[in-house]
């Protein structure tokens, strides 16, 4: 149970459910991908800084409501490689394969543009601190395995 193991509210895990950044997996209104702990911990950590909470879910609705299109459109890219006889096969090791390099490719455009936008404020006079330290070297992505099915994520 996600609340057993994260040792989160219930409110806290539906308000994340409502928000569309928790997604059951397997058809079971019960279980979620062990990434959600992780997911939820971030949250909490970003609603105990001293922020307009209403302002903060409302960007979290927008952002999650941006992630849902953009994905939907990325899939849509692919359809024409996926309709084949063998698609979900094809599906399968094509998200095996290209997974690592988008996760790499979200999260460092997010953490540069951050940095930019925060170096920007800092130095334009809009928020007073120092420019952001330059980003780690981002880490090279999983070696790809032979493409096979994935498989369903262990419940939380």
């Amino acid at each position: 149970d996600l609340i057993e193991a994260s040792g989160l509210s219930a409110e806290l895990i539906d308000l994340a459910v409502e928000l569309g950044f928790l997604h059951p997996i397997g058809g079971d209104d019960h279980s979620y991908p062990r990434t959600a702990i992780e997911m939820l911990r971030a949250a909490v950590a970003l609603l105990e800084e001293e922020v307009d909470q209403t302002a903060l879910v409302d960007l979290a609705l927008r952002h999650a409501g941006h992630i849902e299109n953009t994905v939907s459109e990325a899939i849509e890219l692919f359809r024409p490689t996926i309709s084949s006889e063998d698609g979900r096969e094809h599906l399968a090791a094509l998200m095996q394969r290209i997974l690592p390099h988008v996760i790499q490719l979200v999260s460092s455009h997010f953490h540069l543009t951050l940095l930019r936008q925060v170096g920007e404020r800092a130095h334009g006079g809009g928020v007073g601190v120092s420019a952001p330290p330059e980003p780690a070297e981002p880490a090279a992505p999983p070696e790809a395995a032979p493409p096979a099915p994935p498989e369903p994520a262990e419940p939380a």
